[in-house]
């Protein structure tokens, strides 16, 4: 009687003890789980609303330059001059023409203006109801007390101003309604040199910013900033454009601490009390182009000159606090239902669990007896041969399996297999061991074989191995397994070899024409999904037979190897470097964020060659030839691409060799100032 008590109060203790753990563990995992999930889900948000940003900002980006463009185009066209410098009837109408056809085809310029060196219109096309209208010259006004044009005027040849994007100012008042404006303007230069005037285009700013609005959707709260963080766009349209009415900046006093964090990054998220802020900034100065702090005064200048850093806008999406991911199980009806299922489970679980303790010992046992019938696993053979129990523990390993892996046996025994067969199959690090097809053998009953693996051994190096393993049974089933390999550093040194004869150009080393053309496809492909530009550069060295026939083969062989050396030098290593034969280089240029990173990549490789080659100790000044071909301009595919790139490389040689040409454009050498 008393012995039943005693083992009634311990079988109470007990299950007290495992159930109080259980059901601390369980609310400790619950609330874990939820945690992490919560992490994930804000994580998630976080690379949406980046991702979301990001597509606005480029956008925006790629809108400007395509404006920008526009300015240049008619730049160069000499009615623009002509107009200023002497102008006729004939002039002024085939301009005229010309302007209103470019502001009703375009749609997005209020205005197209030529006005001379003191302000005064000379020209002017307005945009009213889609259609272009002329003004009459008695209406034509003298703009020069506006700070853009008098910021315009002092630039450069070539240059570009960028007005600031603010609301557009008629005869001293703010136009009603609003007319968001950018003001694109450039000097014309007279052939004396002198500047004669500008030709400015209006650009509507709505065009812009409601596209911005259809970008960032209706889900979050879309904003774009300026440079001082004034509104451009705001969820309350009585918050834009605060800096015309003299108002303080509207984000930095609404939600200082996210301006303070948005002036230390360029990217990035915030999260406060507001919610979660994810932005970033758009910077539209690149070489060339000019602004200013700009006026909300009709005659008023601009207080200063901006840097290509503070001319910038940001793109911000705010998510409202309480619309955030939150943890805790009131948030989370689901998993509290889950959980108070969980503590009732718990019970009849913790009574059953001293049970199955001890039938996990019993199974162990039996699987230890079972592993004696593997013992007599001959060791003379030449392949590694080893035995797994059903915990995937090695039980058995013959002298092959020990000395390919750098083991002793009695080292071997009893580790778990995932410690030694970690199988990587080319990757840097070992394959996870839930995903390894050797430690599922003696839990699926499956068989598993592979030619293409390779194990860790104990120095850290690889071993390639054809490899098999299948399970061992017995009347109760699964019982472990047994696994044999083969050394195939031999047979793979072997194949390593005919691959690089294959696709490699011997000498250099470089990949050939048939790995260039491959990798040129799959580039081609993956450029027609993605908005970056790919370039095609084909290079041949400049009188190379000359140098062949006063150095010899072994000099030119030698030269060829210094080229490719510096070619390499000269790209990233995603990019490729190939010999097509003789003195005839190709690069592959992938995902090119502008076109004219191509011609950027030419003149490096023109300045790398100024550089002197030491050939049979004398100093040999090289030099090359380069034409660009680019995706998607001039070719829709590897043979167009070819063609025209091989084109450009010949135009390239006619007009004096040293110097790079892109298809369609005239060359240029490394004096000559860059194309836009």
């Amino acid at each position: 009687m008393i012995v039943g008590q005693t083992q009634r109060r311990q079988l109470l203790a007990l299950f007290a003890a495992l159930f109080g753990g259980a059901a601390v563990l369980l609310t400790a995992v619950t609330l874990l789980l939820l945690q992490q999930r919560t992490a994930r889900e804000f994580e998630a948000l976080c690379l949406r609303e980046q991702a979301r940003v990001q597509v606005a900002s480029s956008v925006l980006e790629r809108r400007l330059e395509n404006h920008l463009a526009d300015l240049r185009f008619l730049a160069a066209t000499p009615l623009v001059r002509q107009l200023l410098e002497q102008d006729n009837p004939a002039r002024r109408e085939a301009l005229t023409r010309l302007l209103c056809a470019f502001v009703t085809q375009k749609g997005v310029y209020d205005q197209a203006r030529v006005l001379d060196a003191t302000g005064q219109e000379r020209l002017r096309v307005d945009l009213r109801q889609g259609e272009a209208v002329v003004v009459p010259p008695a209406q034509l006004q003298n703009k020069g007390g506006r700070y853009y044009v008098a910021d315009a005027l002092r630039l450069a040849p070539g240059q570009i101003y960028i007005s600031p994007l603010d609301l557009n100012i008629e005869r001293g008042r703010i136009e009603q309604p609003y007319k968001p404006m950018i003001r694109l303007a450039t000097p014309l230069f007279g052939a004396d040199g002198q500047c004669s005037g500008l030709l400015v285009l209006n650009l509507l700013g709505n065009s812009l910013l409601e596209r911005f609005r259809q970008l960032m959707g209706s889900d979050v709260e879309p904003m774009l900033l300026n440079r001082t963080g004034d509104f451009l766009v705001a969820p309350q349209p009585q918050l834009e454009w605060g800096f015309m009415f003299d108002r303080p900046a509207g984000f930095p006093r609404r939600y200082p601490a996210a301006w303070r964090q948005m002036q230390t990054t360029v990217a990035g998220h915030w999260r406060d009390g507001e919610g979660l802020f994810s932005f970033r900034a758009l910077l539209p100065l690149t070489e060339g182009l000019v602004s200013s702090s700009g006026s909300n005064r009709q005659a008023g200048t601009s207080a200063y000159v901006l840097a290509a850093s503070e001319y910038r806008w940001r793109v911000v999406s705010r998510i409202a606090a309480d619309r955030l991911p939150a943890a805790g199980l009131v948030h989370h009806p689901l998993a509290l239902l889950l959980y108070g299922g969980g503590l009732a489970l718990l019970l009849p679980l913790s009574a059953l669990l001293a049970r199955l303790l001890v039938g996990r010992r019993l199974l162990l046992q039996q699987v230890r007896h079972q592993a004696r019938h593997y013992r007599e696993i001959t060791d003379t053979l030449a392949e590694g041969l080893v035995v797994l129990d059903g915990a995937c523990r090695l039980t058995e390993v013959n002298p092959e399996a020990a000395r390919l892996l750098g083991w002793s046996r009695e080292e071997l025994l009893g580790v778990e297999s995932h410690r030694i067969f970690r199988l990587c199959k080319g990757s840097a690090t070992a394959t996870p061991a839930q995903r390894c097809g050797l430690c599922r053998v003696p839990f699926e009953g499956t068989v598993y074989r592979s030619e293409d693996e390779e194990l860790l051994c104990r120095d850290g190096s690889r071993l390639p191995v054809g490899l098999s393993a299948a399970p061992l049974t017995d009347e109760d089933g699964v019982s472990g397994a047994v696994v044999a390999f083969r050394d195939l550093r031999a047979i793979k040194a072997y194949q390593a070899e005919i691959e690089q004869l294959a696709f490699h150009d011997s000498l250099t080393g470089l990949p050939n024409r048939r790995l260039l053309l491959d990798r040129l496809e799959r580039a081609l492909t993956l450029a027609g999904r993605t908005d970056r530009y790919l370039a095609l550069l084909f290079l041949d060295l400049d009188h190379f037979k000359q140098i062949n026939d006063t150095y010899g083969h072994e000099g030119g062989d030698a030269l060829l190897c210094e080229v490719a050396r510096r070619l390499q030098q000269a790209v990233r290593q995603s990019d490729t470097v190939s010999r097509q034969g003789g003195d005839e280089f190709v690069l592959l240029l992938t995902e090119l964020t502008f076109a004219e990173d191509a011609a950027q990549v030419a003149r490096k490789i023109l300045q790398g060659f100024r550089e002197p080659v030491r050939l049979q100790d004398q100093r040999l000044q090289v030099k090359v030839s380069i034409g660009i071909a680019l995706y998607p301009a001039h070719g829709q595919d590897s043979g167009q691409l070819m063609q025209q790139a091989d084109e450009a490389m010949y135009r390239a040689k006619q007009a004096g060799r040293n110097r790079y040409a892109v298809a369609g454009a005239a060359p240029c050498t490394l004096d000559d100032p860059q194309q836009a």
